[in-house]
């Protein structure tokens, strides 16, 4: 099993930073590449080896389900007025919501042909 997170792949990482926020000795920090995107980067000084930086990231085998599946959590807007409005189940406005009703912020993106 690892003991610290290791990107071989740029493909093996989708920059959440879970690695980052699971490690409690502050040894992972996320690093820029030259195309913009971010991967950890872990200070072997600072690390202790512990693994939660592997067995959070989705990436790992570690988060493998029973049967070799990637566990996955589902959810659905109950109000059937926004679930009709929105894709993927609607849950983003709930979420959203949720943070902004709570004092913080919510951001957004968007992709178009010319980038």
């Amino acid at each position: 099993m690892l003991k610290h997170i290791v990107i071989e792949n740029p493909q093996d990482c989708c920059g959440c930073a879970a690695c980052q926020n699971a490690c409690k000795l502050g040894a992972i920090s996320m690093q820029e590449d030259a195309a913009g995107f971010i991967y950890p980067a872990v200070n072997g000084d600072l690390c202790a080896e512990c693994g939660a930086c592997v067995n959070v990231c989705a990436f790992t085998k570690a988060g493998e389900g029973a049967n070799g599946e990637v566990a996955v959590y589902a959810a659905a807007c109950k109000d059937g007025e926004i679930l009709k409005k929105s894709s993927s189940g609607g849950i983003f406005s709930v979420l959203a919501k949720a943070v902004l009703d709570d004092g913080g912020a919510v951001f957004g993106a968007a992709w178009d042909n010319n980038f």
